[in-house]
C-alpha cells in the first residue's frame, strides 16, 4: 500500500487562534502521547487544539533508550497480543520516518539452560519470528527487519571484548529499531497535527477547568512566557499530561480518583563513547539487595546509550531530580555488568531522566513495578463528569496506536461516524523517501562547498527530504549554510528554520530539542555562543536576555555545568 505524504505548515505559536473559537477537542500535553493524539484527531476531521506547559518533548518522552521495540520481550510473559502491536508500530515508523527510524541489531549472552539459556531464546526467536512474519511489509529493503539467530560461546565473546566467558553459553541475536533524534519525532508529530489544521502552542498552561452542569465546557490556560491568561472552548478535553495526569485531574472540583498508582524514576546515561556496534543486553547481581538486572549498551550516534535505572519518586512530578546516588547507582551497575569497559564518572556526557507509571509501590530497595498496559479513562463513566478523557501511556513505541484507540471512543462520544486517519500510511514530515540508501548516496553527491557530505547526511537523518527547506535558508544569508562549530555538523540554517517554522522560542529549545546540538552532550562554548548570537540576531535580543538564554543552556540538570560538579 502507499505512503501518503503531507506537506509541511509553518507551527506558529498564535495564541488567539486558541481563545477566538470552539474545538472539538483540546489535548493537553505536548511529549509522544499528546502529540499522536493531536496528529490523530486532526486527520480524523476534528477541531483539534494541542496545549504544551513546557517546550514539546521537554519531559518523559524525551528519556528513552532510543529503542522502537518490536516486543520479543513480551514473549517472557506470552503476552501475543502486546507483541504483536509493537511488530506493527515498528513497522509503521519504519515505513512513515524513514529518516528517523533505522533498525537495529541486538544481542545478548545466554546463561544456563532456563529462561535464560540457548533453549529458551531459540523457541523465543522462533516464536517471534512466526508472530512477525509480516514485519518486512515495507518497499524499502533498508527497512527490513532480519530473522534472530543463536552464536556460538566464541562469537559471543569476540562481539563484546573483554566479556568474562565464566557461565556463558552462547548468545542470541536479533534486531529491533532506533530512533536517530527522538524529539524530532515528537516535532514531525506535532507538525503532522498542524498540517491537518491543529492548533498547538507551547508554554501555555492549563490553570483550571470551567464546569456546568457536570460538564466541562472550556479550560483556563496561562501563557507561561507572558503570563496572560485566557480560556480555550473545546467539547472534550484529553488529559495526556504524562506524569502530570494525577495533578491535572486535582484542578477538577470533583477530585476524581487518580489513575496512576505512583511514579518511577528512569534514568539512563549518554556515554561520550561507542562502546560496541550493537545494542546490547547484560545483566549484573548487586552486592546488596540480590536479584539479577537486565541493562542496555546502546549505540546511538558515535555514543551509547546506557540504562536504565528506576527507582520510586517521592514528590510532585516538578520536584524530580537525579541524585549523585543515582548516578551512581547506575554507574555501578554497569561496571558490574561489564568491567572491561572500565566505567567513569567523566565518561557521561549527559543523562536522560522521566518519570513513568507504577503498577504498585514495593519495599524500598526493590525495583519498581512499572505499568505495562496503557489506559483510556472515559470520566463520563468513571466520575459522572464529562466533556474529559484521560490516558495513561506507558510506551513510546505505540504512542500511535494508543491514539488511534482513544480517538475511536471520542469520535463515538462526540456524536461523529468512525473514520480512519490513516497515520498508519500517512507520512511525517521529512519521510518521503522511497530507498534510503539512494537517499544517501545523493546527500552525499549533493555536496558542495560550504556543506560538506558529513553536513548533507547529517540533515538527511534530521530532516529527510524536507533537507531543502532547511538550506533554503542559506540562499539569501550564505553563511547559514556554515557550521555552528568543528565540534558539530549543525549549521546555521537549522536554528532558523527551528525558530520560524517549528516554534523554538528559548536557546534551550533548540539546543536540546529542534537540532541535535545538545542532545548527546553540551557543544563546545564557542559553537554554543553562535548558536546563542545566531538566535538573538532573529528574535531581536538584548545581550542581557542572550545571556540568561546561554544560562538556562549551561544550568542544565541533565546536561550542563551541574553534571559536571558531580551533583545533579
Amino acid at each position: 500500500m502507499p505512503c501518503l505524504p503531507i506537506h509541511s505548515e509553518i507551527m506558529k505559536r498564535d495564541l488567539t487562534s486558541l481563545a477566538s473559537r470552539e474545538f472539538d477537542v483540546v489535548v493537553v500535553g505536548g511529549g509522544i502521547y499528546g502529540a499522536a493524539l493531536a496528529r490523530e484527531a486532526s486527520l480524523c476531521g476534528l477541531s483539534t487544539a494541542l496545549i504544551e506547559q513546557g517546550d514539546f518533548c521537554s519531559g518523559t518522552s524525551s528519556n528513552s533508550l532510543k529503542i522502537i521495540h518490536g516486543g520479543l520481550r513480551y514473549l517472557q510473559q506470552l503476552d501475543i497480543p502486546r507483541l504483536r502491536n509493537s511488530v506493527v508500530e515498528r513497522r509503521t515508523l519504519l515505513r512513515t520516518a524513514p529518516h528517523l527510524v533505522h533498525p537495529l541489531p541486538c544481542m545478548m549472552p545466554t546463561q544456563g539452560h532456563g529462561m535464560k539459556g540457548r533453549e529458551a531464546m531459540f523457541c523465543g526467536m522462533l516464536l517471534n519470528e512466526i508472530l512477525s512474519l509480516d514485519r518486512n511489509q515495507l518497499s524499502d529493503p533498508e527497512k527490513h527487519i532480519p530473522r534472530g539467530t543463536l552464536i556460538s560461546r566464541d562469537e559471543t565473546c569476540r562481539r563484546i571484548p573483554g566479556l568474562a566467558p565464566a557461565g556463558i553459553t552462547g548468545g542470541a541475536t536479533w534486531h529491533d529499531a532506533y530512533v536517530f533524534n527522538s524529539e524530532r519525532l515528537v516535532t514531525g508529530m506535532i507538525q503532522g497535527a498542524v498540517d491537518a489544521g491543529a492548533v498547538a502552542a507551547n508554554y501555555v498552561k492549563l490553570t483550571a477547568f470551567h464546569q456546568s452542569n457536570g460538564r466541562i465546557t472550556a479550560i483556563r490556560a496561562r501563557d507561561e512566557l507572558t503570563g496572560s491568561e485566557f480560556d480555550i472552548s473545546s467539547r472534550l478535553v484529553i488529559n495526556a499530561t504524562g506524569p502530570w495526569i494525577n495533578d491535572l485531574l486535582n484542578l477538577l472540583d470533583s477530585r476524581p480518583s487518580p489513575p496512576m498508582k505512583g511514579l518511577a524514576l528512569g534514568l539512563n546515561f549518554i556515554l561520550r563513547r561507542q562502546l560496541l556496534p550493537q545494542a546490547t543486553g547484560l545483566r549484573c547481581t548487586r552486592k546488596t539487595g540480590g536479584g539479577q538486572r537486565l541493562l542496555f549498551l546502546m549505540p546511538w550516534r558515535n555514543h551509547t546509550v546506557a540504562g536504565t535505572f528506576y527507582r520510586i519518586h517521592k514528590g510532585t512530578p516538578d520536584s524530580m531530580a537525579v541524585t549523585e546516588q543515582d548516578i551512581e547507582t547506575l554507574l555501578s551497575d554497569l561496571t558490574l555488568a561489564y568491567p572491561a569497559a572500565e566505567f567513569k564518572r567523566e565518561d557521561i556526557s549527559g543523562v536522560l531522566a522521566g518519570l513513568l507509571p507504577i503498577k504498585h509501590e514495593r519495599a524500598s530497595h526493590e525495583e519498581p513495578a512499572l505499568a505495562n498496559h496503557f489506559s483510556i479513562i472515559d470520566h463520563a463513566r468513571q466520575d459522572r463528569l464529562e466533556g474529559l478523557v484521560t490516558v495513561v501511556g506507558v510506551k513510546y513505541t505505540t504512542a500511535r496506536d494508543v491514539a488511534t484507540r482513544t480517538i475511536s471512543h471520542v469520535l463515538s462520544k462526540l456524536g461523529r461516524p468512525a473514520r480512519v486517519s490513516g497515520t498508519e500510511l500517512t507520512l511525517l514530515p521529512g519521510g518521503e523517501i522511497h530507498d534510503f540508501q539512494q537517499a544517501l548516496s545523493d546527500a552525499r553527491a549533493g555536496a558542495t562547498p560550504p556543506l560538506t557530505a558529513e553536513v548533507m547526511i547529517h540533515l538527511l537523518y534530521n530532516f529527510g527530504s524536507e533537507t531543502r527547506t532547511v538550506l533554503d535558508f542559506g540562499k539569501t544569508v550564505p553563511a547559514l549554510l556554515e557550521t555552528l562549530g568543528p565540534d558539530t555538523s549543525v549549521i546555521g540554517a537549522e536554528i532558523i528554520h527551528a525558530i520560524r517554522h517549528e516554534m523554538a522560542v528559548t536557546l534551550p529549545d533548540v539546543v536540546f530539542r529542534r537540532t541535535d546540538l545538545g542532545s548527546a552532550g553540551l557543544p563546545a562554548p564557542a559553537t554554543l555562543q553562535r548558536c546563542a548570537d545566531i538566535m538573538a540576531n532573529e528574535c531581536g535580543w538584548n545581550v542581557s536576555r542572550r545571556n540568561e538564554e546561554l544560562t538556562k543552556v549551561m544550568s542544565s540538570p541533565f546536561f550542563g555545568e551541574p553534571l559536571r560538579r558531580n551533583r545533579c
